[in-house]
């Protein structure tokens, strides 16, 4: 092949900056002529400098090595195509190049118009910023400062003040201990571009199409990524196109803005059905406070959310204003209550101008029916939930279990409890999420705050007056008095009655709900983390279950999809609390403090008896992937996680081979290549998660007396159309004989040919007989072929789930990489007390445990008898039931 001189002929000098819209390999220009070609793989979003034009395909460029992603030097001039560039202006060089993700930078360049006017923006500029952990709510804000925070990195960056919420953001305008510009603490925040939207910036049908372009080359990049890919980074492409925003106006003359919306049919209509009209005297409650005004605006938000401007009678200081004092506010219409209906028949007067109220209580029906004609405030569904207010009432979100049905009175009802609620004289039923008083209620009484099955028109979303006390879908919550709750009677009949232990009984340490998004825990040293105390405590029968979720969750972000997947029509009616459960006081607590007391776990385990009608739930011992397929499939209904090349799909792998009585100490690998070569089975795609089950039946029978786990898996050979080598030149293969299997190479390796080597070691008597089949390539790769080398696919281990005489415990990875520490856990490895007392969890490191899978470690445990064995390798080597893989590049994606 010929080389690529360095100082080709210039046709035309361009000095200018593009970014890579899709993967492409790109050739390094060298000037000798007799060095071998090098080729790079530029990934998606790369930012490159244009040099010269060499011709009307191709351009020679420098790559701006903004994430160190690529290790060359960015003196070295690369040959790339003109097509796979978009150019970038200069004036948009600078905010571009902060933006920390590759696949947003390629979003923005698609949207030019977006692009210019995100430019365009200037200090004193009222924009629209992404709020933190969410995909598509915005908040107003206005910027305070543009330019360059060496701190941050490279680009221009933009401070902004946000104008709407208290600790929306996370500073005062300091960054670095630099000042940058002052603004009241929580209220500040440096974000790059694609944090940002221009305030009246509607959306264009095309950003969309550009968004489903991006995706579309994302899906390439998932799918035959080798693990030794220089990425580094996790890039995970945020959702811009969000819908209109809220046009923001000012009114600077009084020092304050106001936040209406333009009057329409739609609003006018919705208010009459709630009789709230211009001119009504309504009442606003305000840190318990009934504070009083005007209707002097009505219009609806972007987000469908019915927003009405007030003229209180008296300034206060609030959030809706920036904290500043004011007397015209705008909020959601749920937050505010006819004047009329708040204080009763006598409502309110004025006397010499002055508004005085009547004694009369407050009517909770009557709030609560203003409540429910209201138009509700959606709560976005992809969005994860943000923190409760532990100041809004007196109730609590709490642990308890369903009570037993044998009483209806208001005081055996808990958090948790399946009530029937008669609306119109029809039976509605639903699931207690929250109890306790209103604020304003002067009587005091206890109102439960209801998740219904079923939407309807005028339910809200979990809030009440103005106030979050449980998130649930839109048209789903319903506050009413406790007293008017009966049991749900459809369980009336059932015989499972359990009063459940207090949570006293399983020690003093606290295991409190946890909201929110808490990632994985990282940590190099795990030290502090161990010991007594540590992870999920056991309970009746639950080992399979702690050491399953404490594998799932604990160190891998492999399995959080099921955390937050918004609720879909087909769902079960119990879906969101199920997961709720699952995530606010199982996982979340485990990644917050390290621990989980039985109760939470118990609480997960009683809704899943009540959803699959199985009692042996909450009383016996079973399988991990019996748990994993009731948990995953049938109450999350999660998408599987392998896709196999018969059309099924499955969320684990069982194992079938023969048993090979050659082997003596096989790996996980061997097994798996024979699994698949007898089974004559491909994956369709490279899954996020390999959950593989070990050749063993029962708890006692094993095929193999000892496995050793793979830390690395490779699945080149099990994906269908991918890439593969020829088991004797190493070129691309095109054909596939399964007799040859271990013929001319160890594992699938050996039964893949290219054209002209099957030929040569099929004219063998011994191979003559033979019967192959044509492999698919991706004609993407074709392409490329005589320039790359063809990519290994692998997954790596980051659990192995063991068993011993009916007990489960794991060996989890503690983070990704060669490096990562091990530790062992037991949810039973103590216990205080007898019947009644409690176990003690354990989390154990294993600093051995790299050294014992590596082939030197392998080599010695083998030689050892099972007795003379360490302890925690005899368990990962002869009791191991479950191997657990991920793909960290496929993550990225799904």
């Amino acid at each position: 092949m010929m080389t690529v001189k360095r100082k080709p002929k210039k046709q035309g000098l361009s000095n200018s900056y593009s970014v890579v819209k899709y993967n492409v390999m790109a050739e390094k220009m060298s000037s000798s002529d007799h060095a071998p070609p090098t080729y790079l793989k530029l990934l998606t979003g790369t930012l490159v400098n244009v040099n010269v034009t060499l011709d009307e395909t191709f351009v020679a460029i420098k790559i701006v090595n903004l994430e160190k992603q690529y290790h060359v030097s960015e003196e070295d001039i690369w040959k790339c195509p003109r097509d796979a560039l978009i150019h970038v202006d200069k004036s948009v060089w600078p905010i571009l190049s902060a933006v920390p993700s590759p696949i947003d930078r390629v979003v923005l360049l698609r949207d030019s118009v977006l692009l210019e006017e995100l430019a365009a923006i200037k200090v004193g500029s009222v924009v629209n910023i992404l709020k933190d952990g969410y995909v598509n709510e915005y908040l107003p804000a206005v910027v305070k400062y543009k330019g360059p925070i060496s701190k941050k990195g490279p680009g221009v960056y933009f401070g902004v003040e946000i104008l709407e919420g208290v600790h929306e953001g996370d500073n005062d305008g300091c960054y670095g201990n630099q000042r940058f510009f002052s603004s009241p603490p929580g209220t500040g925040m440096f974000v790059s571009v694609e944090r940002l939207l221009p305030a009246n910036y509607s959306m264009r049908q095309n950003f969309n199409d550009s968004v489903q372009q991006s995706k579309l080359v994302a899906s390439m990049q998932k799918q035959f990524y080798p693990v030794n890919s220089s990425i580094s980074e996790n890039y995970p492409m945020q959702n811009m196109a969000v819908g209109a925003i809220t046009q923001i106006e000012q009114d600077l003359t009084n020092g304050f803005r106001t936040l209406f919306r333009k009057l329409n049919k739609k609003a006018i209509c919705e208010c009459e059905k709630s009789e709230l009209k211009i001119g009504d005297r309504i009442i606003w409650m305000y840190d318990n406070e009934p504070i009083s005004g005007i209707v002097r605006c009505i219009g609806y938000s972007e987000s469908n959310q019915l927003k009405v401007s007030i003229q209180l009678d008296e300034p206060v200081h609030t959030d809706y204003v920036g904290g500043r004092e004011s007397r015209t506010i705008t909020v959601p219409a749920l937050e505010l209550v006819k004047a009329s209906d708040f204080y009763g028949d006598e409502g309110e007067s004025k006397v010499n101008g002055e508004v005085t109220w009547s004694s009369g209580a407050t009517s909770t029906r009557d709030i609560n029916t203003k409540y429910n004609q209201a138009t509700q405030d959606f709560i976005t569904l992809n969005t994860p939930p943000s923190s409760y207010d532990d100041g809004a009432s007196s109730g609590s979100e709490g642990s308890g279990y369903y009570d037993t049905p044998d009483s209806s009175s208001a005081e055996s009802f808990c958090v948790g409890s399946l009530v029937e609620v008669p609306i119109n004289g029809e039976p509605n039923y639903g699931v207690i999420r929250w109890i306790g008083t209103v604020p304003g209620d002067k009587r005091s009484r206890r109102v439960a705050g209801i998740e219904m099955e079923k939407e309807q028109p005028g339910f809200g979303d979990g809030s009440f007056s103005g106030r979050r006390y449980f998130h649930c879908n839109p048209e789903r919550s319903l506050f009413i008095s406790l007293n008017q709750c009966k049991r749900d009677s459809r369980f009336q009949d059932s015989p499972f009655k359990r009063i459940p232990r207090k949570s006293e009984d399983f020690g003093c340490i606290e295991s409190p709900i946890i909201p929110g998004v808490i990632p994985p825990v990282s940590r190099g040293d795990i030290t502090s983390i161990c010991g007594k105390n540590r992870g999920i405590q056991g309970h009746h029968n639950s080992c399979y279950l702690d050491a399953t979720l404490f594998s799932m969750f604990t160190f891998t972000s492999v399995f959080d999809s099921l955390l937050y997947r918004p609720a879909l029509c087909t769902d079960i009616p119990h879906y969101q609390l199920i997961q709720r459960v699952l995530r606010d006081e199982i996982v979340n607590p485990l990644r917050t403090n390290f621990y989980v007391r039985a109760d939470r776990v118990m609480k997960l385990r009683t809704l899943m008896k009540e959803e699959l009608k199985d009692v042996s739930f909450t009383t016996e011992e079973k399988d991990p992937e019996e748990f994993l397929t009731s948990l995953v499939a049938k109450i999350l209904r999660a998408e599987p996680f392998l896709k196999l090349s018969s059309g099924q799909e499955a969320y684990h792998y069982q194992l079938f081979v023969e048993k090979d009585e050659a082997l003596i100490f096989p790996t996980v690998q061997q097994l798996f290549e024979q699994s698949f070569l007898s089974s004559d089975l491909k994956l369709k795609e490279v899954p996020s998660c390999l959950i593989i089950q070990m050749p063993r039946f029962g708890k006692s029978f094993k095929m193999y007396p000892r496995i050793l786990p793979s830390q690395l898996l490779d699945v080149t050979d099990v994906i269908e159309d991918s890439p593969r080598q020829c088991t004797v030149c190493g070129n691309l293969a095109d054909f596939e004989c399964k007799e040859c299997f271990e013929q001319c190479d160890v594992g699938l390796q050996s039964i893949s040919f290219c054209r002209a080597c099957l030929e040569r070691s099929h004219n063998h008597e011994r191979r003559r007989n033979h019967k192959y089949k044509p492999l698919s390539v991706p004609l993407e790769f074709t392409i490329i072929k005589d320039h790359c080398l063809i990519p290994r696919l692998y997954m790596q281990l980051f659990a192995v789930v063991c068993i011993e005489t009916s007990h489960y415990v794991t060996f989890v990875k503690c983070g990704t990489g060669a490096d990562a520490p091990w530790c062992f856990f037991d949810s039973m490895a103590d216990r205080k007390g007898e019947q009644n007392g409690y176990n003690i969890p354990e989390m154990v490191a294993c600093p051995e445990l790299p050294y014992w899978l590596s082939e030197k470690g392998a080599m010695d445990l083998q030689s050892k008898d099972e007795r003379r064995l360490p302890e925690y390798a005899k368990r990962l080597l002869c009791d191991a039931y479950m191997c657990m893989y991920q793909s960290t590049e496929v993550m990225m994606y799904r």
